[in-house]
């Protein structure tokens, strides 16, 4: 009985280092946007196509905040905390840079409504709901990879970003995995699946897709270097 007790008690420090390491990739990534936002100052607003993502990405962690508050755990609830305000956080900037203050102050409202909403909500039925929020939300890695796909041109898409993203939803679902949360797990899942493709992309326009043009253009001229 000893040893199963240290196994068990093994296992939840093995659990929550997982969600500590997973939660300062999503801090991170939710106070990224920041960096790209802020470079834009005194340019429009045309030149930053991401504030869909930015505002679901802090709808997302309104949720994800009413479940660190419904928790009763010190790490869900600081994590959540500072994801949240990080998002709010790039929300503001975006306002201060662009002049967008009524829009954003909506945002900003839906947010805390949601918490507000949902903060009694039992977790068996809250978790569920806001992994499908977070689903719901790498979907707009659409974003980049219709980019891809129409562009060709991998110089534009913000590889660092994608890298921290990436990271971040691998932590999270080892964590759904760890925890044997369903929802979890398939939201990540398919939130790194998404990452997958941008990279793919990226990697092949970036690298592969000019050695492929420059070998058809061989085959269809093997001659060239010999010609005057």
């Amino acid at each position: 009985m000893e040893g199963g007790g240290e196994g068990e008690t093994s296992f939840e420090l093995l659990l929550q280092e997982v969600y500590v390491v997973a939660a300062c990739f999503n801090v991170t990534c939710c106070a990224y946007p920041f960096i790209g936002i802020y470079r834009l100052k005194g340019k429009n607003k045309s030149l930053y196509p991401y504030y869909d993502v930015l505002k679901f990405s802090y709808f997302c962690m309104s949720f994800w905040l009413a479940y660190g508050l419904g928790s009763g755990e010190i790490i869900p609830l600081v994590a959540n905390v500072l994801g949240c305000t990080m998002s709010g956080f790039c929300l503001v900037t975006y306002a201060w840079v662009f002049k967008e203050y009524q829009s954003v102050l909506r945002h900003l409202i839906i947010g805390v409504a949601i918490f507000l909403t949902f903060q009694y909500l039992d977790l068996y039925y809250l978790i569920p709901l806001a992994s499908i929020v977070t689903g719901r939300l790498y979907v707009y890695c659409w974003v980049d990879i219709s980019y891809l796909r129409v562009s060709r041109n991998p110089d534009k898409i913000d590889l660092l970003d994608c890298s921290l993203n990436s990271l971040n939803t691998i932590g999270w679902f080892v964590y759904g995995l760890l925890e044997k949360d369903l929802f979890i797990f398939a939201a990540f899942f398919f939130g790194f699946s998404m990452y997958v493709q941008i990279f793919s992309f990226y990697v092949y326009y970036k690298y592969l897709g000019k050695t492929v043009t420059e070998s058809k253009v061989d085959i269809i001229n093997p001659r060239k270097d010999l010609q005057a």
